[in-house]
């Protein structure tokens, strides 16, 4: 059974201004129905939510007894995975594969490319992740911040893989649309560095020489007008 989660259900049993609370009235719940399993997605998202990520991951892991084909539990223990790699810095990058490719064959409209692509990447399966990096480009059309994001890892890709043409050309693709985000380039300072380095990979002097004046209009031209904004995906990084 190829079942998502209820999102009706969502909102009727999760207060998160009293999430104790909550959390009793599903455990109260599930002693009648122990294997209720939009109840134990529930439980499961609540326990995520009160900072439990290890008891979600083993409610998530208990759906997945009873129901191997409830998606949500894939998708839910592959973000789970996946906020617990940047908290203790540690390489899930192979169980989230695992997880949403699993996902991927109940139904691959539900997964996101974007995340299954960055873990196919950091486990190293270059060619795999630009696959669904092209996936994701279609999945996240029209939202200009996410598709500047799929850009540069494109271009990270094909410049470890040395193919330098198409990582300049995927930069440029990621800079058309940080300006079309965010109406000039002031965020784009270290996609000129990565352009940079691969200027000088090549040795071309006048290339390096412009990269370093955009780097430096760029990042001037961010700390000017955004002052007290912190969001600058792209801009904190020097030239050298």
């Amino acid at each position: 059974m190829s079942k998502t989660f209820n999102s009706k259900i969502y909102e009727e049993y999760i207060n998160k201004d009293n999430l104790s609370a909550s959390l009793s009235r599903i455990e109260k719940l599930l002693k009648r129905r122990d294997d209720d399993l939009e109840l134990l997605d529930v439980k499961a998202e609540i326990l995520n939510l009160m900072n439990r990520p290890d008891e979600a991951i083993s409610i998530y892991q208990k759906i997945l007894n009873i129901d191997s084909e409830y998606i949500n539990a894939y998708i839910a223990l592959s973000n789970l995975y996946l906020a617990e790699e940047i908290k203790k810095e540690k390489d899930y990058s192979k169980i989230i594969v695992d997880l949403l490719k699993k996902a991927e064959q109940i139904n691959p409209d539900e997964i996101s490319c974007y995340v299954l692509a960055g873990a196919l990447k950091n486990n190293g399966q270059l060619d795999e992740a630009a696959k669904y990096y092209k996936k994701a480009l279609k999945q996240e059309k029209g939202d200009n911040y996410f598709l500047e994001n799929i850009w540069v890892e494109f271009g990270r890709i094909y410049t470890e893989q040395k193919k330098y043409t198409l990582s300049l050309d995927a930069y440029d693709n990621a800079i058309h649309f940080s300006v079309k985000e965010n109406g000039d380039d002031s965020h784009c300072s270290e996609i000129y560095v990565a352009k940079r380095e691969i200027y000088s990979i090549l040795g071309d002097e006048d290339k390096i020489r412009a990269m370093d004046e955009q780097f430096a209009f760029a990042e001037n031209k961010y700390k000017t007008d955004h002052k007290n904004d912190k969001r600058g995906f792209f801009h904190t990084c020097s030239p050298v």
